[in-house]
């Protein structure tokens, strides 16, 4: 006897908890997608299609999609906008991503811990890949130490020492292409407002694809 779902329903969509920059932030994230597209990229940003966005937490989730809502929507009306500092460019030379990294500043921080009380216990087991395209189940057992416990007890891997807020503009299809990053945006172009919380289908590459719903943040009504 077995629990496993029966093979012809399909998979759950895994589901990205997300912050969301200001306008201004996200129109030069899209821009920089494109610029860098000249080096071969798996994706470009482009509003309404594939959101600029700072993870926070992502799991499947077999839930009505109103009742995630309700919980996004109690953690952003007790959450002022966060204004993050962005610090510099970070290629990861194993699997491709380039990004932005913020400032792990205390107001990200206690957000990301909000969102993961809130929507660990309502998850539906281990999502199938994680951005990079490791399946998880195969990939766990051979992690240690905060990597292993975090996803084990939240699966997902990037909470507290491992919390690393950025910004994704593109994937190369190098994967160890490494660009000179001074014909980009200076990192301080991506400083600002993230005025809201969005909840997201997420597609290939950790990109998110389909808009579930997208709530400011402070806003009581």
């Amino acid at each position: 006897m077995t629990d496993s779902p029966p093979r012809d329903l399909p998979s759950l969509p895994t589901v990205d908890v997300v912050l969301m920059p200001s306008p201004a932030i996200a129109r030069r994230s899209e821009e920089t997608s494109r610029q860098l597209a000249e080096h071969g990229t798996e994706f470009t940003l482009r509003d309404g299609e594939l959101f600029a966005h700072l993870s926070l937490y992502m799991g499947t989730f077999d839930r009505p999609q109103w009742e995630l809502e309700q919980v996004l929507a109690d953690i952003a009306k007790e959450t002022p906008p966060v204004r993050l500092t962005a610090e510099r460019y970070t290629q990861d030379l194993d699997h491709g991503m380039i990004e932005i990294t913020y400032e792990n500043s205390a107001p990200v921080t206690r957000l990301q811990e909000m969102v993961v009380a809130a929507f660990n216990p309502l998850r539906s087991g281990m999502r199938e890949r994680d951005p990079v395209g490791r399946v998880l189940r195969e990939w766990q057992p051979t992690t240690t130490g905060e990597v292993r416990t975090n996803l084990e007890r939240y699966g997902y891997d990037e909470i507290g020492g491992h919390f690393r807020p950025h910004i994704t503009f593109t994937r190369f299809r190098l994967r160890d292409l490494s660009i000179d990053t001074g014909a980009l945006p200076p990192p301080a172009a991506f400083s600002g407002i993230f005025p809201t919380l969005g909840l997201f289908e997420m597609g290939e590459h950790g990109t998110c694809t389909r808009r579930m719903v997208e709530l400011r943040l402070g806003d009581n009504r």
